[in-house]
């Protein structure tokens, strides 16, 4: 995933992985990162697991679907 953001201060340091590791302070990801990005990184179920059940039973819900617990 290629990013771009905006932060207050930034830490860059070398790993064993012949990468750097970027640690951002006062950074906000709302808009700056495409959804669909996020999308094709992670799975589905990582996704969901990330997202608290009652968020995404209001979401089913605005969509028509009736949501019930067995």
């Amino acid at each position: 995933m290629d990013i771009t953001l905006k932060a207050k201060s930034a830490i860059v340091e070398p790993n064993c992985y012949q990468m750097v590791e970027v640690k951002l302070n006062g950074t906000s990801l709302d808009g700056e990162i495409d959804v669909a990005d996020i999308v094709n990184e992670y799975s589905a179920s990582t996704l969901l697991d990330g997202i608290d059940n009652d968020d995404i039973i209001e979401h089913l819900e605005n969509q028509g679907y009736t949501v019930t617990k067995d």
